[in-house]
């Protein structure tokens, strides 16, 4: 499988789980890094295209479970069609 542009330049990233196929991809540092702790950050996954969440904690990306929006910063990251 080729590296995606942002591997290709050598953006480090995180691995991140799909809660529901199990699919397995990644979110890079340039993606989320200068984000404020808290922030959640969608995205589609690439195997299955249903919507992810995660948010932004003190050391990286925190995968979660259905999350509590409680007025939180938002970054979208999903595929715009």
């Amino acid at each position: 499988m080729p590296e995606c542009k942002l591997c290709q330049a050598g953006d480090p990233s995180v691995t991140v789980i799909c809660w529901d196929c199990k699919g397995i991809f990644h979110i890079h540092r340039s993606q989320y890094g200068e984000l404020p702790e808290g922030t959640f950050i969608m995205g589609n996954c690439p195997s299955c295209g249903i919507v992810n969440c995660w948010q932004k904690g003190i050391t990286g990306v925190i995968t979660s479970d259905p999350v509590l929006y409680y007025g939180q910063p938002i970054l979208d990251l999903r595929e715009k069609r």
